[in-house]
């Protein structure tokens, strides 16, 4: 049993042994975040979900890859709701950020921790 557990630890736990993230995708997962948290409007929530799309698992770690999958669902899901707080979507943002910091890019999101603002 205890050998059937590493795996599954090693896979939910950290990023796959191997993977690197791009630094270049962190920059703009922030600047679309900030430009969205400046402006609501659909046209830059977008931007957000297009640079959460581009951490994929051939360019990013498995944490920032999943985490921005997961961002992504509680961004569409949260903003049907005024105001939103969304703990899963900061905490996607998080590890994002983690993973970017070990890239050697520092990320800071405007807002953090408060409610999602509305689309409008």
């Amino acid at each position: 049993m205890a050998l059937l557990a590493a795996p599954v630890l090693l896979l939910t736990a950290c990023a796959l042994p191997g993977q690197t993230q791009d630094p270049a995708l962190c920059p703009p997962v922030e600047d679309s975040w900030n430009a969205f948290a400046a402006d609501p409007v659909p046209q830059r929530r977008e931007e957000v979900e297009i640079a959460l799309d581009a951490l994929q698992y051939e360019n990013s770690t498995s944490t920032a890859a999943d985490a921005a999958r997961l961002a992504k669902l509680a961004l569409l899901t949260d903003l049907a709701r005024t105001p939103a707080r969304s703990p899963s979507f900061w905490n996607a943002l998080d590890l994002i950020a983690r993973e970017c910091a070990e890239a050697g890019v520092e990320l800071s999101f405007d807002g953090h921790g408060e409610p999602l603002p509305a689309v409008g």
